[in-house]
């Protein structure tokens, strides 16, 4: 156990990533990913046929054992049909993993496993192979609870040029990034955490998105809010799911708050960052259908 914990605050210690290997590894992994199936015959309930299927990107690291009841909670969503495809940072536990999705799931699963850890990145990469087959995907973490209504409800809120997630907040200062307050569903928001996402996936095609500062690197979302808003001009709001998450100790955050601070701090310089955020509210979608209709 001890040995365990040293290797994992050595990683989240690491020196900044060298963004040309990282491509260079994600474009592997991504080529030789793995379609996945059960080597049992499970009963799988099919759903409504005419529900829409959404790509559902996850990305693995440290809570390998919650992979199990994960897969089991997302395939058995309602009003859409999920296909998950993993992103597996852990090289080194890779049988494994193959081996609970074969216990665990009841559809094939793709997994693309990373030679390098490249953090929450890899879950942009998938996006971004993903992004011209389908006009939306969604990010889970591996800590997160999800009931088989929250996926039909992120995509019910999904809208063009627009990011939607359960955890979103906005900021009264452009110093400090944990001054912060969490914005209500349908707000608009200046940040938006990755896990628990609803993305348009066309910001995923864009080359200068993976551009980001190599330092900051595994600060992949406060970059993707950035990058959205800044850049693109698209809009960040607070999604009406809801999704419960756990608390065990293995936040990467823990050891990325000064991190956090230190990047907010230099894209505060861009003074697009820095506008105030609209005051439109976005109300619940009262259609059952997802959409990607304009607002």
């Amino acid at each position: 156990m001890k040995s365990r914990a040293r290797r994992t605050a050595r990683d989240l210690r690491r020196p900044p990533i060298d963004r040309t290997l990282a491509n260079e590894v994600a474009a592997r992994a991504i080529a030789e990913a793995v379609l996945v199936s059960s080597t049992e015959l499970i009963e799988a309930d099919d759903g409504d046929a005419s529900a829409p299927t959404v790509p559902v990107v996850v990305c693995l690291w440290d809570r390998l054992d919650r992979l199990p009841r994960l897969l089991r909670s997302v395939q058995h969503s309602v009003g859409v049909r999920p296909q998950i495809y993993l992103w597996n940072n852990r090289a080194d536990a890779v049988d494994r993993v193959l081996d609970d999705v074969r216990s665990a799931s009841s559809a094939p699963v793709m997994v693309a496993t990373s030679a390098l850890n490249i953090g929450g990145f890899g879950r942009f990469y998938w996006a971004r192979e993903l992004a011209d087959r389908h006009p939306l995907v969604v990010f889970l973490d591996d800590d997160q609870l999800v009931d088989g209504f929250a996926l039909a409800e992120l995509v019910r809120d999904a809208r063009p040029q627009t990011l939607q997630a359960v955890w979103a907040f906005s900021f009264d200062n452009h110093r400090e990034y944990w001054r912060r307050r969490q914005v209500r569903p349908g707000e608009p928001a200046r940040y938006l955490g990755t896990g628990g996402m609803v993305a348009d996936a066309s910001i995923f095609t864009d080359a200068a998105l993976f551009g980001c500062p190599e330092q900051y690197w595994f600060v992949e979302d406060l970059w993707l809010s950035y990058y959205a808003r800044a850049v693109r001009g698209w809009h960040l709001v607070r999604s009406h799911a809801e999704i419960g998450m756990i608390f065990d100790g293995k936040d990467q955050y823990r050891s990325l708050r000064q991190a956090k601070s230190d990047f907010f701090r230099e894209l505060s310089r861009d003074a697009r960052w820095r506008e105030p955020l609209p005051s439109v509210t976005l109300p619940a979608p009262r259609s059952k259908e997802p959409s990607l209709d304009p607002a």
